[in-house]
């Protein structure tokens, strides 16, 4: 898969108080949906594990995790686009679950 430059909106950094408040979430994955926003747009978030990993000064493998745990926990979800209708995977977009964390009791 083809690593390309993100264009990212970069809105500072802001976390709302459902996920910061949140006792369902460690400080690694707030920070990390967080950053997930930030480059979600409408159409969702494309960042591959190696982006967030150079970005978070993170392995792969850790990446990896802390994505399957939120993805667990409801937060997110990861959908695939397939090159050419094949096995091959084309890019990965990850969507945060607002409607959990706004419907979230803090």
């Amino acid at each position: 898969m083809e690593e390309k430059k993100i264009n990212r909106e970069f809105k500072g950094i802001w976390i709302c108080k459902e996920i910061w408040l949140s006792k369902d979430l460690n400080s690694e994955e707030k920070i990390f949906l967080a950053e997930i926003d930030s480059l979600e747009k409408l159409k969702g978030c494309f960042a591959s594990n190696r982006y967030f990993a150079d970005f978070f000064n993170k392995s792969s493998r850790t990446i990896s995790s802390i994505i399957s745990k939120l993805e667990i926990k409801g937060y997110i979800s990861t959908s695939y686009i397939f090159i050419n209708e094949t096995k091959g995977i084309k890019n990965r977009v990850i969507k945060i679950n607002w409607k959990k964390i706004h419907a979230k009791q803090v």
